[in-house]
């Protein structure tokens, strides 16, 4: 039986193969592709008469087949005639209604399954960044095993035995023959070698020392919290002088290299290969600590002065005790800094290569940190320990800092100033507990300890001009005022300079000349203290003390007169007086009031300088006092 004719009402519309809509107006490409006339000719003329269609040429690497207007092939098409169910208006409204609440919930499906791609994402990223800590810290391990191994081959120890497991003591044996003297050597030699690999890790410090710690740190950052300080104004800074300055080291090796303050003693090391305890109450010099072989590079002390450390260029560390001499260790060739920990009970020693962690009641070394191994060749240049006693700041020749958690004693991070590689001179923690300062020759840069971000880069000279900026000498020294509120810093020209914390651009006054480059700077509740490089001044900068004139007096009575005239006999015997006047006897003092200048007129006598003594002849002796 013939089939019945198609009606418009069986014919399904042809959809574009680009947009996989209905189009009215088909064509077949010679790949046997129904598409929109319209919309493949604007394909071709991007395609630059390309066929879109041709996968071939994208998998073998080949041009893609041309396809030219006229190869299409049109296609009669019949539109259909709507159902009979959208013959009316309402019918209509609810299908258009039923096609926007797809595309919604196709909306609702696409986000949520975006949200759950995002939150993968963000942990595979959490998982990666993981990885490569682990991998950095597995690479610094076994970089530091490779230099134990190569250190141990070189002084002919041979490869470590691994650690014995737990035996019975072996038996007694009888004494060794005396021919038998090497081989009980070296079997005494292999006992320790296998006593050395069975000794704790010297690369971390003992648990029960960092439970000390940690509860200090507790308790630091507590009060830290609730402490109230009360700081200097602005005026009050720039009102700043030089009010005394001591002179305690010895001339033949002028300089001071380092400086601390601790309540109301200061001490300082000298290039004299010495360090002075100094009362700033009786402004007396308590001790002089000697036993140091080169000079003294850095002191530390606690407020109590029950202890004071100190570090010299030779590579030793010594500790003193009511002035004493108590302990000395070698630590490495050179020493950088030591810094005390806040419990007192450790010190921080850094060398150009490692950080040795050091306990004060058996002075030997807990643990010993190497220095990372970025690739470079760079050293520690200096460091700095946070008020709180867990933050390790460490700075690098190569200008960057490394922050070392004491707690974990793991490698936290590492900061660096943008295209700024010069040397770290400097390191310096703010009481606030969350600021500190790092030198980088001319650049004073400060850190957000909660953000590990650079706060501000100050370029010293900046203020000063451009042309000072350019030429500005590096910077040697970095410190905090006891509240927090201000940043001070010295260079090798002899400047100190002082700036607002949080205002890091406005500077205070103007700069506290030394007249030769700082080495040192603390603060005290007095003001600034300040060392030099060059000579032996400790100087104290404090406000200005208004000097009080001492009028001259004039004895009234016969007693006084004859002290008067005693002291200024004994004043001449202190002289080293030639012939024929050694043998001069004062006979007379004569008291007399006389204005210098007056015989040369009123100008002269206005201007004329304070006279202090003069001479007559062998039997009289004439003090002139200078009157108001």
């Amino acid at each position: 039986m013939p089939e019945p004719p198609a009606t418009t009402q069986n014919i399904l519309p042809l959809t574009c193969s680009l947009t996989g809509l209905p189009t009215l107006n088909p064509v077949l490409t010679p790949s046997g592709h129904i598409c929109d006339r319209n919309l493949l000719l604007t394909k071709l003329s991007e395609n630059n008469d390309t066929d879109p269609f041709d996968q071939s040429a994208s998998a073998n690497g080949t041009t893609p087949r041309a396809l030219h207007p006229d190869d299409l092939l049109p296609i009669k098409n019949i539109p259909p005639k709507p159902p009979a169910s959208v013959g009316s208006f309402p019918i209509l409204l609810q299908k258009m209604q039923s096609e926007v609440d797809g595309l919604l919930l196709e909306l609702y499906d696409t986000r949520k399954v975006l949200e759950e791609t995002r939150r993968e994402l963000s942990t595979a990223l959490y998982q990666n960044d993981a990885a490569v800590r682990v991998i950095a810290r597995v690479s610094m391990e076994r970089d530091a095993a490779k230099e134990q191994l190569a250190r141990i081959v070189a002084e002919g120890g041979g490869v470590p035995a691994p650690a014995p497991r737990p035996m019975a003591p072996p038996p007694a044996t009888a004494p060794e023959e005396e021919d038998g003297d090497d081989a009980g050597g070296k079997k005494r030699k292999r006992n320790d070698d296998a006593a050395a690999a069975a000794a704790p890790d010297s690369k971390k410090i003992p648990q029960e020392d960092v439970v000390t710690m940690v509860a200090t740190w507790k308790t630091l950052s507590k009060g830290r919290r609730k402490r109230s300080v009360t700081s200097r104004s602005v005026s009050e800074l720039e009102g700043l002088v030089e009010v005394d300055k001591k002179s305690w080291h010895k001339s033949n090796a002028p300089g001071t290299n380092c400086v601390a303050a601790c309540g109301k003693w200061i001490v300082t090391g000298g290039r004299d290969k010495t360090a002075v305890v100094y009362n700033r109450e009786s402004r007396t010099v308590a001790a002089t600590l000697t036993g140091a072989t080169q000079e003294i590079i850095s002191v530390a002390c606690r407020d109590d002065l029950d202890i004071v450390i100190t570090a010299s260029k030779d590579g030793s560390l010594r500790s003193y005790r009511d002035n004493k001499l108590v302990n000395t260790m070698n630590i490495d060739n050179t020493l950088l800094s030591a810094v005390l920990q806040p419990t007192g009970k450790y010190v921080i020693t850094t060398a150009p290569t490692k950080i040795v962690f050091v306990s004060l009641a058996t002075f030997q070394i807990l643990a010993t940190f190497e220095r990372p191994d970025d690739g470079g060749g760079a050293t520690f240049t200096c460091a700095g320990l946070h008020p709180d006693g867990l933050i390790l700041a460490v700075g690098g020749s190569h200008g960057k800092v490394i922050i070392w958690d004491l707690k974990t004693q793991a490698l936290s991070c590492t900061l660096e100033i943008p295209d700024n590689d010069k040397p770290v001179t400097s390191l310096a923690f703010s009481e606030n507990g969350y600021h500190f300062a790092s030198t980088h020759e001319d650049t004073c840069a400060v850190w957000d300890l909660r953000k590990l971000k650079l706060l501000v880069s100050i370029r010293d000279g900046d203020d000063d001009g451009g042309e000072a900026a350019a030429s500005s000498p590096p910077l040697s020294c970095v410190s905090f005022d006891p509240s927090g509120k201000y940043l001070s810093y010295g260079s090798e020209r002899g400047g100190v300079k002082i700036v607002v914390v949080k205002d890091w651009k406005k500077r205070v006054g103007n700069a506290l000349l030394l007249e030769q480059a700082a080495t040192g700077l603390v603060w005290d509740d007095e003001g600034i203290i300040t060392v030099g490089m060059t000579d032996r001044f400790v100087r104290f900068w404090g406000d200005k003390v208004a000097e009080e004139k001492e009028e001259a007096t004039f004895p009234q009575t016969q007693a006084e007169f004859d002290r008067y005239k005693d002291t200024i006999s004994r004043s001449l015997k202190s002289f080293d007086v030639k012939q024929p006047y050694a043998q001069s006897v004062v006979t007379t003092v004569f008291f007399v009031s006389i204005r210098d200048g007056d015989e040369d007129g009123g100008e002269a006598a206005s201007s004329s300088p304070p006279l202090s003594c003069a001479s007559s002849d062998e039997q009289m002796i004439m003090p002139v006092v200078p009157t108001a």
